[in-house]
C-alpha cells in the first residue's frame, strides 16, 4: 500500500474517531509510547522537561509536529492554574500532509527530551499547577509501515 495513501487513512481515521468506532488503527488504547513530565524550575520561569520513551520491541518513525519534541508550534497542552484555565498564547503553524522525512527514528526502548519553558507561551501565575498533554502524536511501525496515532496519557501538577 503506497505510502501517502496509509497517511492520509491515518489521519481520515483520527478526524472521524469521535464520528465512528469502525476506524483501524485509528487510536489504540495501548500503544508503546510512554509519555513523563517533570517540572525543571519555577519562579520566575516554568520551564517543563518531557520525556517520549518508546516501550516497545520494534522501531518507530514518529511525526514531532505540534508536539514538546518539536517545540512551541501549536498547542498540545492544557492549563490550569487554582483549576483557572490558561490559555494558549503561542505560534499555530499549519501544514500540508507530511512527507516520509519529516517521521524521526525513535529505536526500541529509546528516549526523547525536551525542555520548554510554559511562560514562552501561557500567562503563569503562582499556584495550583495543572498540564495535561493533550496533543496527538502520529507514528509509523517501521516493520509494517502502518499509521497510528497516539493519545500520551502525561501530567504534571505542581505548586508554582
Amino acid at each position: 500500500m503506497p505510502y501517502t495513501f496509509m497517511l492520509k487513512r491515518g489521519a481520515f481515521c483520527a478526524a472521524l474517531l469521535s464520528l465512528t468506532a469502525g476506524c483501524v488503527n485509528a487510536m489504540k488504547p495501548s500503544h508503546p509510547l510512554l509519555c513523563e513530565m517533570h517540572l525543571m524550575a519555577s519562579s520566575p520561569y516554568t520551564t517543563v522537561r518531557f520525556t517520549l520513551t518508546n516501550t516497545g520491541n520494534n522501531t518507530l518513525r514518529v511525526l514531532p509536529w505540534h508536539s514538546a519534541w518539536e517545540g512551541w508550534r501549536g498547542r498540545f497542552l492544557s492549563v490550569t492554574v487554582n483549576d483557572e484555565p490558561v490559555e494558549y498564547q503561542g505560534p499555530m503553524i499549519k501544514r500540508p500532509a507530511p512527507s516520509k522525512e519529516a517521521f524521526k527514528t525513535l529505536s526500541a526502548n529509546d528516549t526523547w527530551q525536551s525542555q520548554l519553558t510554559l511562560n514562552d507561551v501561557y500567562d503563569i501565575k503562582p499556584g495550583k499547577l495543572h498540564v495535561q498533554y493533550t496533543g496527538l502524536l502520529t507514528y509509523l511501525n517501521a516493520a509494517s509501515e502502518e499509521v497510528e496515532i497516539a493519545e500520551l496519557a502525561c501530567r504534571l501538577e505542581a505548586e508554582v
